[in-house]
């Protein structure tokens, strides 16, 4: 669906995640409602890390946590700066409680945190009203069918082994 290219078949498709503490307070915490479930004081003490212009903005917004919570810019133009180095340094330091991050991103950290004190995945569900779930294709020019025909084709061979990789 983007308008300045024609898009192949998708190779890959994820969901915007939190990433929670494994122990502790929050370590029950399996879907973002649990989190809207706890108690007032519980909830309103909480510190939420997001990346600005994104769907955890407009849900942050839509709960009312939207005071308590850190922006980030999708790119700071530092190729050393990138989205996962930013939240596990905001998580690791305690400045946030939690992230919320897309799918890839999250799962990057969890894994790298996969230990008794790591952190959790909490995927966010489709919601009709905020879309947290995405697919990703290659742009290919306007007018290249050919092209476009020939990687369409090769997505489609390849689909397992892309899948292998992106786990």
């Amino acid at each position: 669906g983007y308008e300045l290219t024609a898009t192949t078949a998708p190779y890959m498709h994820s969901v915007y995640a939190m990433v929670v503490p494994a122990k502790g307070e929050l370590k029950d915490i399996k879907a973002p409602e649990d989190i809207l479930r706890l108690p007032p004081e519980k909830l309103q003490s909480l510190r939420f890390g997001a990346f600005a212009r994104s769907p955890a903005a407009d849900w942050l917004l839509n709960n009312g946590l939207y005071p308590q919570t850190t922006f980030y810019q999708q790119q700071s133009g530092d190729p050393e700066e990138h989205p996962a180095r930013i939240i596990e340094r905001e998580l690791t330091d305690g400045k946030i409680d939690i992230a919320i991050v897309w799918g890839p991103v999250a799962g990057f950290l969890v894994n790298r945190h996969a230990n008794p004190d790591g952190w959790n995945i909490v995927p966010f569900k489709p919601d009709p009203k905020i879309k947290f779930d995405y697919e990703m294709s290659m742009g290919v020019r306007f007018g290249e069918a050919e092209w476009k025909a020939t990687l369409d084709d090769w997505i489609s061979r390849n689909q397992e082994r892309i899948r292998e990789i992106l786990t």
